[in-house]
């Protein structure tokens, strides 16, 4: 399609990497970033095996909110906030295990993502080397998940549960004044 496409990616954490740095580059303060796409990765046999991949990534400052203080950064548990909103939605639940064997990753903080022993995907901060290289803040979190084999391992059938009576409010003001 283009001369940036002329590879078959193995992971899609550059390309959401260039896209925070180009929306950094043009001024924004915060970002919150995801794609759905394939990945080329080569099996145990040596056979290049195509996956589809979900990842996602924070950077910067929380916008203004009632609910967290303005100026705060972005933090391991926002990310994995809307990791668990994702795969509360497809039914399944992932433990975690500390991630020792990628490089591009905080030692420390970041854990494998493990569906019944097998890994699944990771999640956690980005190495302060690769922030700093391209110029990104200091804290990024990012997790990248093999959402296929997530969505085959996941239960066939989903219960519909009815929209709430009540719908969801950001501010509840109660007023008690004299007649």
């Amino acid at each position: 399609i283009s001369k940036d496409m002329g590879f078959m990616r193995p992971s899609l954490l550059p390309g959401l990497i260039q896209s925070v740095v180009k929306n950094f580059n043009n001024g924004q303060k915060r970002v919150k970033i995801f794609e759905c796409g394939n990945v080329f990765i080569r099996s145990k046999q040596g056979k290049v095996e195509e996956k589809t991949s979900f990842a996602a990534m924070v950077a910067g400052t929380h916008e203004n909110s009632v609910w967290t203080q303005t100026g705060k950064g972005y933090d391991y548990f926002d990310l994995k906030g809307a990791l668990n909103s994702v795969i509360g939605q497809i039914k399944l639940k992932l433990t975690e295990q500390p991630d020792l064997k990628r490089p591009f990753m905080l030692k420390g903080k970041s854990v494998e993502l493990l569906e019944n022993g097998q890994v699944c995907g990771y999640l956690g901060e980005l190495s302060t080397s690769i922030a700093s290289q391209y110029e990104l803040p200091r804290h990024c979190f990012v997790f990248e998940l093999d959402f296929g084999r997530l969505t085959r391992i996941a239960p066939r059938y989903v219960r519909f549960s009815s929209l709430p009576k009540f719908p969801e409010t950001y501010r509840d003001i109660s007023i008690l004044i004299d007649k």
